[in-house]
């Protein structure tokens, strides 16, 4: 199985993806804290969704009875073989690892080797100020 580092700048992209492609079909999830000696939060749940959300900086897996949030996360890895995505990694700013492995694998999520420079930015400075206002001349 092969490792890949999502880049943040395309988390965004790649969760809504991932949301197109999960609709109408049930993926069960196991959620683990590696990084806390392999604790268990949820044993193969229905997956509801799993949404990055860049302004709050959030990543949200929800489950039936569990929203498991991370917030400010500093690296996601996606681990995926014969073109199916098994496992997500997600490291936090307290270096705690949440690993999501979905059940059956989903197809694979493009990645996307870089974001058009002005889209970047655009999520970035989103909302944008107001413009000057019109001076009539």
């Amino acid at each position: 199985m092969a490792k890949q580092e999502l880049t943040k700048a395309r988390w965004s992209t790649y969760f809504d993806t991932l949301a197109h492609i999960l609709r109408g079909q049930t993926v069960n999830a196991r959620l683990t804290i590696p990084s806390e000696g392999g604790r268990v939060e949820a044993d193969w749940r229905r997956l509801e969704g799993i949404t990055y959300d860049h302004k709050d900086d959030v990543l949200i897996i929800d489950l039936p009875g569990l929203e498991h949030i991370i917030r400010a996360p500093q690296s996601i890895r996606a681990e995926a073989g014969d073109n199916e995505l098994r496992r997500l990694e997600v490291t936090d700013k307290e270096s705690t690892i949440s690993a999501v492995e979905f059940d059956p694998a989903v197809p694979m999520v493009e990645t996307g080797a870089s974001q058009d420079k002005v889209d970047e930015a655009g999520k970035e400075t989103f909302p944008a100020s107001d413009p000057p206002p019109w001076s009539g001349r």
